[in-house]
C-alpha cells in the first residue's frame, strides 16, 4: 500500500471519529438527559460533560416538540401604562403638596380624568404633563359625562346607592359605565363619545331625584396621542417576542424559533422539548407583576359569601381562570366600589399540584408599583427555603417607600399575572427598594425551580 493511501485512510478514519463524537449528543438524546437531571435537581452523569454541549437541531419535523401561537394582549398593555401615568400624576402632585386629587384612568379608553381642588393645581398638573409627558399625553375635549352628588356620608348607603344606578344604567347602549370611589360622594356616568342628547337626565330624575347634578370647574382630561399609541402597540409585541425569547434561552432549548406573525400574534418553535406542560406555561405567562393595597372596608368572610353568591346567581363555574375571574368582576359591578376588583390567591396540591382552592382578596385596581419599575431579581436561598429578591429602580424606590409609609398595617398583595402569591400586612415604612416573594412551603426543588421560573418572568 503506498503512502499516500495510507494518509487518506488515516484522514477518512480521522473524520469519522471526529462525526461519532459531535453526533453522540445527538443520537443519544443528551438534551433529555440534561432535562430530567434539572427537573429532578440531580447532578448530570459525568459522560455528559465529555462530549459537546450542543447537539444538531432536528427541528420539529424530524423529533417533535411544541409550536405555539400566543396572541399578545396589546390593548391591556396600553390600559396598564395608562394605570402607571394616573399613578405617576398623583403622586407627583402629592409631592408638591396638593391634597384631595383624583387622577383616574378612564375604563376602556386611552384617556385619564384628572379633578383638582384649585386653579393652581391644576396649572402644576398641566405643567407637569407638557413637561414629562410631552408627545405620550395631549388635552382632549371633556368626556361627556355627567356628576351627581348625595347627602349620604355613610360608606354602606353610598355603595347601595352606587348598586343601584349599575342595576339602571346596565343594557343602556349610550352609557359606558357608572363610577364611584369609597369615601366620596359623587357619582359619575360615563357617556360614551358620539351620543347626543343622552337619556341620562331624564333616568336620573325620575329614578333618582334625590341626587343633585354637580358641575366641576377644575377639571381636565388627556389623551395618548396617536403616534405614541401606535409606538406602543409596536413596542408592546417586540416587548413579548423578547420576553419570551429571554424565557427559553433561560429554559434551554435549542435552536428555538420565536417571530411575529402580523401585528399582535407570535409564533414559536421548540423543538425537542420533553416536559411541555412546564414550556407552555413558562411561554404563556405573561409576567404582569404588581403591588395593590387591599381594599379593608370588607372582611374576608364578606368577600368570600360575595363571591359565592355571584357566582351562584350568575351561574359562573368553580375555577380560577382569567375568564372566570373578569366574569365575577363583571358580575359584582355595583356591589364593589368601581375602583376595585376581585382577584385571587390560588392554592395548589402540593404533590399533584393540581388547584385545590382560592382566597378571593378585594383589591384597589390601580397599582402603584409594577414590575416595569424593578431594577434587579435574583433566587435567594434563606433557612432552606427558596424566595426571589426584588431590587427597585429609583423611581420604584420612591413610590414603594410612599406606598408602605403611607399604608402602614394595611394589606399589600403581590399580583403575578393576575394571581395574588402573598397579601402581608405592612408593617412598617420599606425606604430601601427592597422585597421579596416567597413562595410558600413543599417540596425543595420544586419551590425552586418556581422560583427559577419565576426569576425568568
Amino acid at each position: 500500500m503506498s503512502q499516500n493511501w495510507r494518509y487518506k485512510i488515516y484522514l477518512v478514519l480521522f473524520t469519522v471519529v471526529i462525526s461519532l463524537y459531535v453526533l453522540v449528543p445527538t443520537v443519544f438524546n443528551f438534551q433529555n438527559i440534561q432535562e430530567s437531571a434539572e427537573k429532578n435537581g440531580q447532578p448530570l452523569p459525568w459522560y455528559v460533560k465529555l462530549f459537546p454541549e450542543k447537539s444538531i437541531n432536528l427541528g420539529l419535523d424530524l423529533q417533535g416538540g411544541i409550536y405555539v401561537e400566543l396572541e399578545v394582549s396589546v390593548e391591556q398593555a396600553i390600559f396598564n401604562r395608562l394605570d402607571v401615568m394616573a399613578s405617576d400624576i398623583s403622586r407627583y402632585l402629592r409631592d408638591e403638596k396638593i391634597e384631595n386629587v383624583l387622577v383616574v384612568h378612564i375604563p376602556k379608553t386611552y384617556a385619564l380624568r384628572a379633578v383638582l381642588p384649585s386653579q393652581e393645581a391644576l396649572d402644576k398638573f398641566n405643567h407637569y404633563i407638557s413637561e414629562y409627558y410631552r408627545g405620550a399625553l395631549a388635552p382632549k375635549r371633556e368626556f361627556s359625562e355627567r356628576v351627581y352628588g348625595s347627602d349620604e356620608k355613610e360608606d354602606n348607603k353610598l355603595q347601595a346607592i352606587y348598586g343601584e344606578l349599575v342595576a339602571a344604567f346596565q343594557g343602556n347602549a349610550e352609557v359606558s359605565g357608572v363610577e364611584w370611589s369609597r369615601g366620596s360622594s359623587l357619582f359619575r356616568i360615563v357617556v360614551k363619545e358620539g351620543v347626543q342628547d343622552s337619556s341620562v337626565p331624564s333616568v336620573m330624575a325620575s329614578k333618582f331625584s334625590n341626587l343633585k347634578e354637580i358641575q366641576e370647574s377644575n377639571k381636565a382630561f388627556v389623551q395618548l396621542t396617536q403616534v405614541y399609541l401606535e409606538k406602543l402597540r409596536a413596542d408592546t409585541v417586540k416587548q413579548a417576542v423578547e420576553t419570551i425569547r429571554n424565557r427559553i434561552d433561560r429554559y434551554g432549548v435549542s435552536e428555538p424559533s420565536i417571530r411575529q406573525l402580523g401585528e399582535n400574534r407570535v409564533a414559536v418553535e421548540l423543538p425537542g422539548v420533553t416536559d411541555p406542560d412546564r414550556a407552555i406555561s413558562i411561554v404563556k405567562k405573561s409576567g404582569k407583576l404588581e403591588f395593590k393595597l387591599v381594599d379593608e372596608s370588607k372582611k374576608d368572610t364578606e368577600i368570600q359569601a360575595l363571591v359565592s353568591q355571584v357566582r351562584k346567581e350568575n351561574n359562573i363555574p368553580e375555577g380560577f381562570t382569567e375568564e372566570v375571574v373578569n366574569k365575577i368582576n363583571e358580575a359584582i359591578k355595583g356591589k364593589i366600589p368601581s375602583e376595585d376588583e376581585i382577584l385571587f390567591e390560588v392554592q395548589y396540591d402540593p404533590v399533584t399540584k393540581k388547584i385545590v382552592g382560592g382566597t378571593p382578596y378585594l383589591l384597589n385596581h390601580n397599582a402603584d408599583v409594577t414590575g416595569d419599575m424593578l431594577r434587579s431579581a435574583q433566587v435567594s436561598v434563606q433557612h432552606n427555603e427558596p424566595y426571589v429578591s426584588l431590587s427597585f429602580n429609583n423611581i420604584g424606590t420612591k413610590a414603594f417607600g410612599d406606598l408602605t409609609a403611607a399604608n402602614i398595617g394595611k394589606r399589600l398583595a403581590i399580583v403575578l399575572d393576575g394571581n395574588v402569591t402573598k397579601a402581608p400586612q405592612i408593617k412598617s415604612a420599606i425606604p430601601s427598594g427592597e422585597a421579596q416573594i416567597t413562595l410558600g412551603y413543599g417540596n425543595y426543588q420544586s419551590i425552586l425551580k418556581e422560583a427559577t421560573d419565576l426569576l425568568g418572568i
